[in-house]
């Protein structure tokens, strides 16, 4: 079962045993404890106190359990819903299942295994999207496909109302540049005693509004000390955004320089490169306090470092001996 399955199911239970369907944060629960989450980091992403969420999961699985006649807990919550789609379901008149206690609406399945199999194809048929495009979406939208199992591997965008999921490229000169771009700014950070926690791939979400999947991501100076940590998304209400997001682009620029520019410039990190593979060009574009963005060519998140130069790097990364590219980066580094 995926999470969405777990969650109507979690849904209906309740509901049949309350009369309410779940609310906000109860759907959150379900969805953070399927994915591992603990109670803080839940309630970190929701905005509220990890008692308080510990108080109303208590409840859920209270409820759950007076559903189910057995004992449903944080722990066990996911494996039981796995096991009760099948050994603990059975007919139960036309139309109807029957659940531990209750009777649910079974709608148009005729057996349980044929019900739940029918159910993850609509599930999937109705989850696939066009890929590597903006496509227009509300958030519970976005969400419910970047949480497919599907694009488990792909990269999630959500701005002004659209969704874009990108495919994990998997070229060479991509994964070059991408590479000499992370070794050139640690080399930089380090050789000028600049403090920086470098991330990659790690997603940025304020809830309902935006989500960004930045290929590397950097907080630099002060900002380390609060930089985020654990394995959840970075909840935007809790934690401050990066100093630097770089996208590494080997195919439509144009996005790049367009549409995800103003999703950053709305995340309001201080600075956005993005790497033309290609050309082997950087467009570097400073955020601007009362709004917009402007580009530059020495970066001021990074005091003296010329794009230029980095610029220059790439090029040679084109050689099949990238320690040369590293010693010459760290002479040019020493002499500034």
């Amino acid at each position: 079962m995926n999470v969405e399955q777990v969650l109507k199911l979690a849904d209906r239970l309740v509901f049949a045993k309350t009369g309410n369907h779940l609310d906000d944060l109860q759907q959150r629960i379900v969805r953070g404890v399927c994915q591992g989450q603990r109670y803080s980091e839940i309630a970190r992403e929701f905005g509220c106190t990890p008692g308080h969420v510990r108080d109303v999961g208590s409840q859920l699985w209270k409820t759950i359990s007076d559903v189910l006649g057995e004992n449903v807990s944080k722990n066990n919550f996911r494996a039981t819903m796995e096991r009760i789609r099948v050994s603990n379901i059975s007919n139960f008149g036309k139309g109807f299942i029957k659940i531990g206690k209750v009777s649910v609406c079974a709608e148009s399945f005729q057996s349980p295994q044929v019900t739940f199999t029918q159910r993850d194809e609509q599930a999937s048929e109705k989850n696939k999207v066009t890929t590597d495009t903006w496509v227009t979406a509300n958030w519970d939208e976005f969400i419910q496909i970047i949480e497919n199992p599907a694009y488990q591997k792909a990269k999630g965008y959500y701005y002004n109302g659209k969704m874009k999921i990108e495919t994990m490229p998997v070229g060479c000169d991509r994964a070059s540049q991408h590479g000499i771009m992370t070794f050139a700014i640690n080399l930089f950070c380090t050789l000028k005693n600049i403090p920086h926690r470098g991330l990659v791939n790690c997603s940025y979400r304020r809830t309902g509004v935006l989500e960004a999947q930045p290929d590397t991501s950097y907080y630099l100076g002060e900002k380390v000390q609060s930089a985020p940590t654990g394995t959840s998304i970075v909840a935007l209400a809790q934690a401050s955004p990066p100093n630097l997001a770089i996208e590494i682009a080997d195919t439509i620029v144009s996005d790049h320089k367009g549409e995800k520019r103003l999703l950053y410039e709305e995340l309001k990190v201080d600075e956005y490169w993005v790497v033309d593979v290609q050309k082997a060009e950087i467009l570097a574009f400073e955020i601007l306090a009362d709004g917009g963005s402007r580009r530059i060519y020495q970066s001021q998140a990074l005091p003296g470092l010329a794009i230029s130069l980095l610029e220059e790097a790439l090029e040679r990364s084109r050689q099949p001996d990238q320690a040369q590219v590293g010693t010459w980066l760290l002479t040019q580094f020493q002499q500034m």
